[in-house]
């Protein structure tokens, strides 16, 4: 191999790299998460600022913590607590959070980037 040929390599490596850097940077800045009840939006938050929510649910009492940027089901009332067990999310995780028993989705609605 040519030393322009190797020159070109690296620098496509380089760039490709760095181009992923920037699509995996954090963006929840202009994020809005939704919490849905039934298809019908509950409340709405921004992950950038801390609170702790409690909602009730088909089944029972939910409580959501957001911090740091993420959220999570911190407590729940249902038979298997699968939502719990879901742990933190961010705006980069492309799943929801569930809890079929109450009826409640929790996921990213408006992204400004």
């Amino acid at each position: 191999m040519k030393r322009t040929e190797r020159v070109i390599v690296v620098l496509l490596v380089l760039l490709c790299a760095a181009g992923i850097l920037f699509l995996r940077r954090p963006r929840t800045s202009g994020v809005t998460v939704g919490i849905y009840h039934h298809d019908e939006v509950y409340l709405t938050f921004d992950p950038e600022k801390d609170r702790v929510i409690e909602l009730d649910g088909d089944y029972g009492r939910m409580v959501i913590e957001v911090k740091d940027g993420s959220w999570r089901v911190r407590e729940v009332e249902c038979p298997n607590h699968i939502c719990e067990k879901m742990g933190w999310k961010t705006v980069e995780d492309l799943d929801p959070i569930t809890c079929v028993p109450n009826g409640i989705v929790i996921m990213v609605v408006n992204d400004a980037e």
